[in-house]
C-alpha cells in the first residue's frame, strides 16, 4: 500500500465505513427497503453493501444497488504527516478542507445520480516533480531538485440517470474533474488538469432476476504546466524525467511549458442479480494513450505512452434477516509502454521528429480474495472482513538498463460494530488492520480506527459528525500519522 493509497483508504473510510445491519431497524434482506434515516444510513454502510462494487459501475446497473434515496452533504478535514517521504516526487503528507455532496433518487422505474465536490489544501515537499497526477502521466514529469510544498484546489461534479422497464435497463452519465496546482516561491508550478468522463449502458434481464449488461466509457485527460522563477539570481536545472532516474538530456533546462494529452477508452461486461443476493461477475478493458509535449518549442512531442488494462471480479453475496455473509475474487493487470522521441536539428525553431524508441515499460499483476461475515443483532450488530492480496510490479527502463521490481503480499482485516439507540441516535465505530510483506513503498504496519456518531432530525433527514486517525510504519523506518473530521447531513 502506498502513501497515496494510505491517504485515499482514509477518505473512502470517511463516506463508506463498514457498518452492520440492525435486524429491527433496517431490512431483512437486499431487496427490502429500509424506512427511517437511520435504517438508511446503515444499510447504505454496512459490509453486506460494500462487499460488492465493481458490477455497479456500469451506469445502467448502478440503480439496483439501492432501492431508495440517499443523498449525504458533508465540510470536513483531512490530514496526513509522514515522518519521511518513502517517494519524494509524492510528497511527505497533505493536509486540505473539503466540501462533499452526493446523492441518488428514486422514481418509480427511474434513478437520477448527482455529486459536487471542493478541496483546497497543501502537499508537503514535494521534490523531484513539478506536475499533478503522477499517477496518470508517469514516467514523464517535469522536475527540479529543488521542489517545496505544493498549494492545491480541486473540484468536481457528475450526473446521471438511469431507468429499466422489465427486461431492459439503460443508463448514462457526466463527469467533470478539475484542479489547480501551484507554488508561490521558486520554483513556481501552475499545473491546471481537466478529466472529463462520458458512459453509457445497456442490460438484458437474462434469467430470473439476472442482469446481463455492457457499457462503454470514454474519458479525456488534459493537463497543462507552466513554471516560472523570479530570481534574477539563479534557478533551479529542470530535467524531463524519462523513468527510473533517468532524464532527456538533450532538452534539459527548457520546456518550462508543456502539457499532457490523451483519451482512455473502456468497455465493461457485467452481470448480477437485481435484488443483490447471488452471483455477480465484471470484466472491464482499458487502453489510455497520452502525449507529453513542450509548448515553448513549437509544441514538440517530447514522449508517449499508451497502457492497457483488465480489471476481474466474481462475487457471491447472502443477506439474511440475522446472518449475511459473501466471497469475492478480484484480479488485474495492465501493461504501461514509454517511447521518447528522436529529433534532428532545429529549423527556424522547429525540431524535426526523426524517429521514435520504445525504453520505459511497467507490467503489473495483482489478486485479492476477500471474505465478509455480518450478524444483525436487535440492540448491537458487527461484521468482519478479512482481505489477502497478492501484487508483483516490473519496471525497466532499456538503455542505460534499469529495473525496479516489487512483490506486495497483504493481509487484512476490518472489523465494526455498530447500533442504532432509540430510534434517535446511531453510532459505529471501525478498526482496520494492515500486514504487508516484500514492497518498497507500501507500510509494513498499517492502522486505522474511525467513529461516527449521527442524530435523527427527522425521518427523512439526520446529523452526524465522524472522526477518525490513522498510523502506519513504513519500510525504509518512516511513520505515517494522519485524521480526519467530517461534518454531514444526511438525507
Amino acid at each position: 500500500m502506498t502513501v497515496t493509497q494510505i491517504h485515499l483508504t482514509l477518505i473512502s473510510g470517511l463516506l463508506l465505513m463498514p457498518l452492520t445491519v440492525l435486524g429491527g431497524n433496517c431490512c431483512d434482506k437486499a431487496s427490502d427497503t429500509p424506512t427511517s434515516i437511520l435504517s438508511r444510513q446503515l444499510y447504505s454502510e454496512s459490509a453486506s453493501f460494500r462487499f460488492v462494487t465493481s458490477p455497479y459501475a456500469s451506469c445502467a446497473l448502478r440503480q439496483f444497488r439501492r432501492t431508495f434515496t440517499y443523498g449525504t452533504v458533508g465540510v470536513g478535514w483531512d490530514g496526513s504527516y509522514l515522518s519521511e517521504a518513502v517517494d519524494p516526487q509524492r510528497g511527505s503528507g497533505s493536509q486540505y478542507g473539503f466540501f462533499s455532496a452526493d446523492a441518488e433518487v428514486k422514481s418509480s422505474t427511474s434513478t437520477l445520480w448527482g455529486s459536487a465536490g471542493y478541496a483546497n489544501g497543501i502537499i508537503r515537499s514535494v521534490r523531484y516533480n513539478e506536475t499533478a497526477d503522477i499517477d496518470i502521466i508517469y514516467p514523464y514529469v517535469t522536475a527540479d531538485e529543488t521542489g517545496g510544498d505544493m498549494r492545491m484546489e480541486r473540484y468536481s461534479f457528475s450526473g446521471g440517470y438511469a431507468g429499466h422497464n422489465g427486461r431492459l435497463a439503460w443508463g448514462a452519465s457526466l463527469s467533470y474533474a478539475a484542479g489547480l496546482y501551484y507554488r508561490d516561491v521558486d520554483p513556481r508550478p501552475r499545473n491546471t488538469t481537466g478529466v472529463l468522463d462520458i458512459d453509457a449502458g445497456i442490460a438484458l434481464r437474462v434469467a430470473g432476476d439476472y442482469m446481463l449488461g455492457m457499457s462503454a466509457a470514454y474519458r479525456k485527460y488534459r493537463q497543462t504546466c507552466d513554471l516560472m522563477f523570479m530570481s534574477e539570481i539563479s534557478e533551479a536545472t529542470v530535467y524531463h524525467l524519462t523513468g527510473l532516474g533517468n532524464h532527456y538530456a538533450r532538452f534539459t533546462g527548457s520546456g518550462y511549458s508543456n502539457y499532457y494529452d490523451g483519451p482512455r477508452y473502456t468497455a465493461r461486461l457485467s452481470m448480477l442479480p437485481s435484488s443483490g443476493i447471488g452471483l455477480s461477475l465484471d470484466a472491464e478493458v482499458s487502453r489510455f494513450t497520452f502525449e507529453h509535449v513542450l509548448k515553448d518549442l513549437n509544441r514538440l512531442p517530447l514522449a508517449s505512452a499508451w497502457h492497457n488494462e483488465l480489471a476481474l471480479h466474481t462475487s457471491w453475496r447472502h443477506a439474511g434477516n440475522v446472518h449475511s455473509y459473501g466471497i469475492k475474487a478480484e484480479g488485474r493487470a495492465y501493461r504501461r509502454h514509454g517511447s521518447e522521441n528522436i529529433f534532428g536539428d532545429a529549423v527556424t525553431g522547429t525540431y524535426p521528429q526523426i524517429g521514435s524508441l520504445e525504453m520505459y515499460a511497467d507490467n503489473l499483476r495483482s489478486a485479492s480474495a476477500a471474505i465478509f461475515y455480518e450478524h444483525s443483532g436487535k440492540r448491537l450488530s458487527w461484521s468482519i472482513t478479512p482481505t489477502l492480496t497478492y501484487l508483483y510490479r516490473s519496471e525497466i527502463y532499456a538503455s542505460p538498463y534499469a529495473e525496479r521490481k516489487t512483490t506486495d503480499r497483504i493481509a487484512s482485516f476490518e472489523a465494526s460494530v455498530a447500533s442504532i439507540y432509540g430510534d434517535r441516535w446511531y453510532w459505529r465505530l471501525t478498526a482496520e488492520a494492515d500486514a504487508a510483506y516484500g514492497g518498497a513503498f507500501s507500510p509494513t504496519r498499517f492502522g486505522r480506527m474511525s467513529l461516527s456518531v449521527s442524530r435523527r432530525l427527522r425521518r427523512e433527514h439526520s446529523l452526524g459528525i465522524i472522526l477518525g486517525y490513522l498510523h502506519a510504519d513504513m519500510h525504509n523506518g518512516a511513520v505515517a500519522n494522519g485524521g480526519h473530521a467530517i461534518l454531514q447531513f444526511i438525507f
